[in-house]
């Protein structure tokens, strides 16, 4: 389970999102540097779902998250 700093930057990472996806609708576009923001928070929230499903904050394996990544994500 995350816990700490790790769920606060989290929970900032998903208001930023929603502030920025309020802020697109709202204007009818987006900044580059919205975008890019946006993509950061995307990645973060997605890369601690990782950690946090397949306890790899916890572990102490040689399984590393790059290894995770490769075998559970498809691309489309």
């Amino acid at each position: 389970m995350i816990e700490g700093w790790l769920k606060e930057v989290a929970e900032t990472a998903a208001i930023t999102i929603e502030t920025l996806e309020k802020k697109s609708q709202d204007l009818g576009t987006i900044t580059y540097a919205d975008e890019r923001v946006q993509s950061l928070c995307m990645g973060y929230l997605y890369l601690l779902n990782l950690c946090d499903t397949y306890e790899l904050l916890e572990r102490r394996d040689l399984e590393t998250l790059t290894d995770l990544i490769k075998k559970h994500t498809t691309i489309h």
